[in-house]
């Protein structure tokens, strides 16, 4: 949470709470050193695809000594359960997006593409794998490791496998204009 001025830490931590299904969730929090910045880290790992509220009470006072005024309150939900949610494949390569965001690292060795892809790329960002360089009009199965995980630890848990055929590329004719300082007269 943050604050547009320093806040009481004891009077914000206890009229914050954060709920789910189990009723009140215990965690540890962490400020920033001005009192501007709360953070809340749960004990331990909420429950995925599970909606938990988030409420701090208008009593929370300031350093100064004035209260919120008003009850602030959000309702959060946790990542699902880690796994593929969509693939989509073109006339070049193939997305997989993932109901998390992946963990970093590596994923070159993770993936199997078969054929065998000559330079394949493999890269990531947030929740999306991408596989690069595959050739049109090709059939392909791709197969992602068990070990894919998201950032909180949660892996597939078994391989994943995907049979594919590429569109094949579309004709195209491209003109490509002359540069030259030469003028035809007829």
């Amino acid at each position: 949470l943050t604050f547009n001025q320093p806040m009481d830490r004891q009077s914000v931590q206890s009229n914050f709470s954060l709920n789910g299904p189990g009723g009140a969730v215990s965690g540890t929090f962490s400020w920033i050193d001005d009192s501007t910045g709360l953070s809340f880290v749960p004990d331990a790992p909420l429950a995925r695809g599970t909606g938990y509220t988030l409420s701090l009470r208008a009593e929370a006072k300031s350093r100064s000594g004035m209260t919120l005024g008003e009850e602030y309150g959000a309702v959060l939900r946790t990542y699902e359960t880690f796994r593929v949610k969509e693939s989509e494949t073109n006339v070049t390569g193939t997305v997989f997006q993932f109901t998390a965001p992946l963990a970093k690292g590596e994923y070159e060795d993770l993936v199997t593409v078969s054929p065998a892809v000559e330079d394949l790329l493999v890269n990531t960002d947030g929740s999306t794998l991408y596989l690069y360089n595959l050739q049109p009009g090709t059939d392909y199965v791709i197969e992602l490791s068990a070990q894919i995980g998201d950032q909180w630890g949660q892996s597939l848990g078994s391989p994943y496998r995907l049979e594919v055929q590429t569109p094949s590329l579309s004709p195209n004719l491209y003109v490509l204009p002359m540069v030259s300082n030469t003028i035809f007269v007829r």
